[in-house]
């Protein structure tokens, strides 16, 4: 039956490719836990068995949601999983509202005026460094880029930054979650950001790492030395997160998500629920 819900899934122009897996990856592990199709299951079998897989609020949230959409697809009652899912969905609302006024981070603004202090003394790589954080989310394995102006450098394997004539083009092959969001790519047209990739160059037409390959197993360390009071990547990007996730920020969140390489409620649970 599982052909029937991917093809489902699939006509459903609303979901993007990664939903869909994300979908189906979760139909199979609740068909494991259930040791039956999921639409020959009662209500009751299915969130008990949710029950018994996760005390996470999110991830029973997206077993619901698959169960649900598996009985939509067959026609039947699903009056049990949705006043489940509308119940977890306060939950967790609450849970962040409240997480959200516990945590202490430095203020975005705090982050992007360093970022600005670097470009006005001609720091060229911490600028670069702290630029693509705040606008892109990478992690610091992202980071190991090499910066060139020849397009004949570049290749499917490798992190790059690309000078072209009125753009930058960044390329990042070489990341945690590849296999699963596929390689990245982001166009900037930034005339500082393209200046001080140009600058960070000084005219080296063989192109050169922003960050020493020698030195790439302290890669974190080196990172922190260029963030703002040395906080590093992961509070950036913390900081990110709840900045958007307490102005309501949905549309800038999915776009993180799709940055990051990572499915939104990962981000959720990791950011807003430590």
């Amino acid at each position: 039956m599982s052909t029937e819900f991917e093809n489902y899934l699939i006509s459903s122009s609303n979901l993007t490719e990664n939903s869909r897996k994300t979908y189906m990856t979760t139909y199979r592990k609740l068909k494991d836990l259930l040791n039956n199709d999921v639409h020959q299951a009662s209500e009751r079998a299915i969130l008990l068995a949710i029950k018994k897989a996760s005390d996470k609020p999110n991830t029973q949230k997206l077993y619901l949601t698959t169960a649900i959409k598996v009985f939509d697809l067959y026609d039947k009652k699903t009056t049990r999983l949705r006043t489940n899912f509308d119940r977890l969905i306060r939950e967790i609302k609450q849970y962040t509202d409240s997480k959200l006024k516990e945590i202490e981070l430095p203020a975005l603004s705090a982050l992007k005026s360093h970022s600005n202090s670097s470009y006005k003394t001609k720091d060229w790589k911490t600028f670069i460094i702290t630029y693509l954080l705040l606008n892109y989310q990478l992690r610091n394995q992202d980071l190991r880029l090499f910066v060139t102006m020849d397009n004949n450098d570049l290749d499917n394997e490798g992190n790059f930054i690309y000078l072209a004539p009125s753009y930058v083009r960044v390329l990042i092959n070489d990341y945690k979650t590849v296999k699963t969001y596929g390689g990245k790519k982001f166009n900037i047209k930034s005339t500082k950001f393209w200046r001080a990739c140009v600058e960070f160059l000084d005219g080296d037409t063989n192109g050169k790492y922003l960050i020493d390959e020698e030195k790439a197993s302290n890669l974190s360390h080196i990172v922190k030395r260029h963030t703002f009071d040395g906080v590093g990547e992961a509070i950036y990007f913390k900081t990110i997160v709840l900045d958007y996730a307490k102005n309501n920020k949905i549309k800038q969140l999915h776009t993180l998500s799709k940055n990051r390489g990572t499915d939104l409620s990962t981000i959720v649970d990791t950011y807003l629920k430590e």
